[in-house]
């Protein structure tokens, strides 16, 4: 599905890239990026929050003699490693293959999470712990896939997003470590650990706005292309549970923000993952043949659009710049209406 929310300024040049989060969904970025540098664009930024943090530091960081389908590899190579394919069992909820949750998305994931628990006797973490998981599969993941290196050494200009627990201010990461940030933006609350950063406690925002095109029209350094890999509402069974009624309006809830985001893309591709479910990996190459085919589609359509002569200057909400002296980096708490002190970390 191609949308043009807004009325589309390009020429042939460069675009700033927002990348969504979607769990495995997310590896149609990668088919999306590949499109991209075959019609001759050029990536000017990659904005990324959750998986689509994960997937554009990949991109961003490769080697400069590495293709966007080599770089596809690695991840599918590693996604479908024995390792990682026993690992699944933590996202899950249960072995793969014993045990199917019973509902579609997350309420189905969460029977599968609460089987696991109660196997295993920990129904108490839920209370005493700040996570239902651990970070082992995360962590080694990143590890696996993406380099030790600070974000500002990327290749291509890449700002990943997160949400401060403690200021609630929505932040986006340009330096610091590359491995570090991008475990913060993929931690799912109350799924996997928070991170510390500074005096920041660090998390995934993409549950709630799943697609960063405002931050990424903040930078006005060209078109905007928004690659949303975000699921499709599906009716729910039965919401039985307090947190059943919880995870059904974080549902809710991030798909109106995923509407409002829509709007301030200069175009907005839509690969046909929404069957797949967030947590399973094991379909890596149709994914990102999704995205490919996608964004093939969406670009031949953008070259058929004459451009405007309107004004391109960024639509912004005026970002609140933190200098860190701790890791000599920036940081947006991006806010609607709301007005922050900047402050030097000592």
């Amino acid at each position: 599905m191609i949308e043009f929310p807004r009325q589309t300024r390009h020429s042939r040049g460069g675009l700033v890239l927002a990348l969504g989060g979607g769990g495995a969904r997310g590896l149609a970025h990668f088919g999306v990026f590949q499109a991209i540098c075959e019609a001759g664009w050029e990536v000017q930024r990659i904005v990324g929050t959750s998986m689509g943090a994960l997937a554009g530091a990949m991109l961003a960081s490769r080697p400069p003699k590495e293709s966007p389908e080599q770089c596809a590899y690695r991840a599918t190579t590693f996604l479908s490693s024995e390792r990682f394919c026993l690992q699944q069992q933590a996202l899950y909820g249960v072995a793969p293959g014993k045990e199917q949750p019973r509902q579609p998305g997350v309420l189905g994931w969460l029977d599968g999470i609460r089987h696991y628990l109660r196997s295993r006797s920990l129904c108490n973490r839920v209370l005493s712990e700040a996570s239902l998981l651990r970070d082992d599969v995360l962590v080694e993941a990143i590890e696996q896939l993406v380099p030790d290196i600070d974000i500002a050494e990327a290749e291509t200009p890449l700002s990943v997003v997160a949400v401060d627990l403690r200021s609630g201010h929505q932040i986006v990461l340009e330096r610091g470590s590359l491995r570090k940030a991008v475990q913060a933006s993929m931690s799912i609350p109350g799924i996997f650990p928070p991170v510390a950063w500074d005096d920041m406690l660090l998390c995934d925002f993409g549950v709630l706005e799943s697609l960063p095109t405002e931050i990424a029209a903040c930078y006005g350094e060209g078109l905007v292309v928004g690659v949303d890999v975000g699921p499709t509402l599906e009716r729910a069974v039965d919401c039985e549970s307090a947190l059943h009624v919880l995870l059904r309006m974080d549902e809710i809830g991030e798909r109106l923000f995923r509407r409002h985001a829509l709007t301030h893309a200069d175009l907005v591709i839509r690969p046909e993952v929404g069957r797949f479910e967030w947590w399973d990996f094991s379909h890596p190459q149709g994914m990102m043949q999704a995205g490919l085919e996608a964004a093939r589609a969406a670009l031949r359509q953008l070259e058929d659009r004459p451009p405007l002569t309107t004004s391109s200057s960024p639509e912004t909400y005026d970002p609140i710049c933190n200098k860190s002296g701790k890791w000599g980096g920036r940081l947006f708490g991006l806010l609607r209406g709301l007005s922050v002190p900047a402050r030097d970390s000592q």
